[in-house]
């Protein structure tokens, strides 16, 4: 499994991340405000090349890398490595055509969860218990938007059981929603790379318009942050 990653010097993510490092457990929550680089990391973290913005610290056994990006362009691109698009070929088959029509009529959190069915089955914690010789990385970006709070407790429960259950699964998550932080009260503090604990809700936004300030300071000559300042003002 992943121990640490740093961050290259003189990559994109030196230029957009706050820290320099961190230490990774089993299930790491990525916590910080939108536009902290959440997403960029986990990016990082899945280029397993050698032009990867990460150092990678780990121990010598084999890693398979999972990722869900909930894309705002393609809901369903779930764990699949190359977005599907419908070919001329596929005009001629009603299968694909009726699973491209049903997709569409889709909400975004039923799309999330359609993408993520075969994750949170009992088949794949049953591969993960069974394929002990390796280790699963599992690298969930966005997984809480548009989500209903029965679709959220599933996800926890999920996570709660992975940790539990098996010992060669690590997942990183990007979340939001602090519904998660009932279960997972460490998560990864974006801003500094060390643990962070929320104790309650009240806490998680007390946090969150902290590290507001922070970031607005950041990207105090960006124009995208401008309606922030604008409603400050207020």
């Amino acid at each position: 499994m992943i121990q640490k990653i740093k961050i290259k010097p003189n990559t994109f993510s030196e230029d957009v991340l706050f820290f320099k490092e961190m230490t990774l457990g089993r299930v790491n929550l990525l916590f910080g405000n939108n536009g902290v680089g959440k997403s960029t990391l986990i990016s990082a973290i899945g280029n397993t090349t050698e032009k990867s913005d990460v150092e990678v610290i780990r121990d010598n056994r084999v890693i398979s890398v999972m990722s869900y990006i909930n894309s705002r362009h393609n809901k369903n691109q779930g764990f699949s490595e190359n977005n599907e698009r419908m070919t001329y070929g596929d005009f001629y088959d009603p299968h694909i055509i009726a699973e491209h029509f049903e997709a569409m009529e889709r909400s975004e959190g039923e799309s999330i969860m359609y993408s993520l069915d075969d994750m949170f089955s009992e088949e794949m914690l049953k591969i993960f218990k069974d394929e002990k010789d390796k280790d699963y990385l599992i690298l969930l970006d966005e997984v809480d938007s548009g989500l209903s709070v029965d679709n959220l407790s599933l996800i926890e429960k999920w996570l709660s059981r992975v940790e539990t259950e098996t010992s060669n699964v690590q997942i990183v998550m990007a979340f939001n929603n602090p519904f998660f932080c009932r279960h997972e009260t460490v998560v990864k503090n974006m801003f500094t790379g060390d643990d962070l604990t929320i104790a309650n809700m009240d806490s998680y936004c007390r946090e969150v318009e902290k590290y507001r300030v922070v970031l607005d300071k950041s990207n105090s000559g960006d124009d995208r942050h401008s309606y922030r300042r604008v409603n400050q003002q207020d």
